[in-house]
């Protein structure tokens, strides 16, 4: 089964996307039972687009530096999955 992070830290906003998704096979997770430290990450971008992309990405910089360097890579763009894969 697959884990989705879902940044955010408001139970009714979790709640309410289990409502929408939750019978997919995904493992949802909420934000606020990791316990990170993100008191240095402001939601200051002009849109609600530039700051869904600001938290996706200011949390995937936060936890995947754990996940194996190679489909980090992969996922970032840096490299293809392929490439990535059998280096």
């Amino acid at each position: 089964m697959k884990n989705i992070l879902i940044a955010t830290k408001n139970p009714g906003k979790f709640q309410e996307i289990l409502e929408v998704l939750g019978e997919l096979p995904i493992n949802f997770i909420f934000l606020k039972d990791l316990n990170i430290d993100d008191s240095d990450f402001s939601e200051d971008g002009e849109t609600f687009e530039d700051n869904a992309f600001k938290k996706a990405k200011y949390f995937f910089d936060k936890i995947l530096p754990r996940v194996d360097s190679h489909y980090q890579s992969a996922i970032t763009g840096s490299e293809s999955i392929m490439k990535a894969k059998f280096h």
